[in-house]
């Protein structure tokens, strides 16, 4: 489900936000407690950052709970893709001295390092699509994860673990999808350029100057002695060494987060120095240079930046997710605001605070009664339907986006776009030239353009949509949920016949066939979901994902029995579908019937998305 996860709340979280906002701070020092105490979260820091010095931080609870160890200002925190925006902006130091170009190919700067794109002459992957994660590349595979020993790799060797996953599945800056194998391609190519490490290049020009003294990307003997304990579902994580470094290991304390928030806050001025340029700022903030940009559209990824609203007022910043910790940095220039959170566990605490703290630091702006900028034109009735997602995050998952689609309707007022199945409506406003534009802020977030593989298509955010029909939308959602009622049954049934059958008493013949067949073939697709939340569930992360292990055989194997007995179902099914009404009652045959009918769908939508006998480690 990361794919769906990814796609949907990269535009969901872009929506006004509905949280109350706090009357004062002593009320959102409450809110935090309440919000920590209902999450059941370790500990938090959070602060509001102005200019200047200006700064309110609120801790809560502990940062480590077996010794008791509170959460202080100091305490350092593991911060996931936050450290993107430090990639960003050392590719924008180099190109303010003329060092790197965002139009340079890939191909030019680091012909060493190995990927794919067959559309490579005509459109080559370039350095603003390692950024703006337009590239096309899939997700990174779990072997690409897996930690390689006591001590941290280079970047350049964790790139050549596994570059198959640097393919592109569609033309460079067609589409958009999130990516961490981009920006740790672009932190190499810093190091290229500047003749350093990254993390020393990134400490010298930014962390050095800013005074960020509590923060860096190892497992240092400062760290360790500040360091909160991470925790995954209320389990203590050890620390381990993440291989895309440079784009998800950044840690550091709730303030230095607040000096790197100020310093984007005084548009890249520390002092009277300015380290960057407020038009590289404003460029890393701005969607630009890709298809959907060039339409019109406004929102979706900046350069290891996003966008958020609330009550009408766009932030900018970044979210950042690891097994057992989450964060938020995001800033609003013209009000001089910003915040920081910082959290030992990945439960649902940051994500509460993102939408209470921006709801504060927005709650006296005005937001603007955004109108059409157009008449309704002709083209508009033709856009109502149901879209499906073609730009997954993860090819091997992309299954998952296909059983959330969209629907669109027009309306009097524009466009209203929502998921087929929950999720809040959203009014779309006519804008500009055949888009739409979010009803709270006024920025163009859907437009149509043409696809060079797809044809027609939507961009609504960062997502790129494809009309459906009803069929396509509804088949498989029926199916699952038809297949998962009739697959309890058949578990559940089986818990009955299947002792008897042990003492010698049970089914024989063609009720014991019709009975055990499509149970086995739903048994052996347990097997295979068993392992994967084994796999899911290691102490440490991707390590039984990304290697031959128990877990990732289970779903190998699991994954591989399933068509095989589901074919074979079908056999046994035609070989005693006649069997007499007095061997095999009603209601047996006719389940057996459905569930061996469902069992094959399910199969061949394996089959088609290359599920069938799945190698994780690969």
């Amino acid at each position: 489900m990361i794919s769906v996860f990814l796609a949907w709340s990269a535009v969901a979280t872009a929506q006004p936000g509905s949280v109350p906002a706090p009357a004062n701070l002593a009320e959102l020092g409450q809110a935090i407690e309440q919000v920590a105490s209902r999450t059941n979260t370790p500990g938090l820091a959070v602060a509001l950052v102005g200019t200047g010095d200006e700064m309110w931080q609120y801790n809560v609870g502990m940062a480590d709970l077996a010794s008791g160890s509170p959460v202080t200002a100091e305490t350092r925190f593991r911060v996931g893709s936050v450290a993107k925006m430090l990639v960003s902006l050392s590719v924008m130091k180099l190109v303010e001295e003329g060092r790197l170009s965002l139009d340079a190919p890939l191909s030019e700067l680091a012909p060493e390092i190995e990927f794919h794109n067959r559309w490579e002459k005509q459109h080559p992957v370039r350095l603003v699509h390692l950024l703006n994660h337009s590239s096309g590349w899939d997700a990174p595979h779990f072997a690409e994860l897996v930690q390689q020993g006591a001590e941290p790799i280079s970047i350049r060797a964790a790139l050549a673990l596994h570059p198959h996953s640097r393919t592109s599945r569609w033309v460079p800056g067609s589409r958009s999808a999130y990516n961490n194998t981009g920006p740790l391609v672009a932190a190499y190519i810093v190091e290229k350029i500047s003749g350093m490490p990254f993390e020393e290049y990134v400490g010298q020009h930014f962390l050095a100057p800013l005074g960020m003294e509590d923060s860096g990307y190892f497992y240092s003997d400062h760290y360790r002695s500040h360091a909160a304990t991470l925790y995954d579902k209320g389990r203590p994580q050890p620390y381990w060494h993440l291989n895309n470094r440079a784009a998800g290991a950044l840690n550091s304390s709730l303030e230095d987060m607040a000096k790197l928030t100020r310093f984007l806050l005084d548009r890249g001025r520390v002092g009277n120095r300015q380290l960057l340029s407020p038009a590289s700022l404003e460029r890393m903030e701005t969607p630009r240079d890709t298809l959907a940009t060039n339409g019109g559209l406004e929102v979706s990824w900046g350069l290891g930046t996003t966008s958020f609203s609330n009550n009408g007022t766009v932030f900018y910043g970044h979210e950042g997710s690891l097994p057992g910790a989450r964060s938020m940095l995001a800033y609003q220039p013209d009000l001089g605001r910003g915040y920081v959170i910082l959290s030992n566990s990945n439960g649902p605490a940051v994500a509460e605070l993102h939408r209470l703290l921006s709801a504060y630091l927005a709650r006296d702006q005005q937001p603007g009664n955004i109108e059409s900028q157009r008449s309704p034109d002709a083209g508009d009735p033709t856009l109502a339907g149901l879209y499906r997602v073609i730009s997954p995050v993860s090819e091997t998952f992309g299954f998952a986006a296909q059983l959330l689609p969209w629907r669109l309707q027009v309306n009097s007022a524009g466009v209203v776009m929502a998921p087929l199945l929950g999720g809040r409506p959203r009014q779309l406003v006519p804008g500009p030239e055949g888009t739409f534009l979010q009803a709270g802020t006024g920025r163009v977030s859907l437009v149509r353009a043409r696809d060079p593989i797809a044809g027609e298509v939507l961009h609504y955010g960062p997502q790129t949509l494809e009309r459906t029909g009803p069929l396509a939308a509804w088949a498989p959602l029926l199916v699952l949920c038809l297949w998962s009622v009739c697959a309890v049954v058949a578990l559940l049934k089986a818990l009955g016949w299947l002792p008897h059958l042990l003492l010698g008493r049970g089914p024989r013949g063609a009720s014991l066939a019709l009975r055990a067949w499509p149970a086995m073939t739903v048994l052996v697709l347990g097997m295979a979901l068993a392992g994967a939340v084994l796999a899911a569930g290691g102490t440490i992360p991707f390590a039984l994902a990304g290697r031959v292990s128990v877990p990732s055989l289970l779903v190998f194997v699991g994954s591989g029995l399933f068509p095989l007995l589901a074919a074979l179902s079908v056999w046994a099914w035609f070989r005693y579908r006649h069997a007499a009404p007095a061997e095999v009652g009603r209601f047996t045959r006719w389940h057996a019937a459905v569930l061996v009918a469902l069992n094959l769908l399910v199969a061949m939508y394996m089959l088609a998305w290359g599920l069938a006998g799945l190698r994780l480690w690969a």
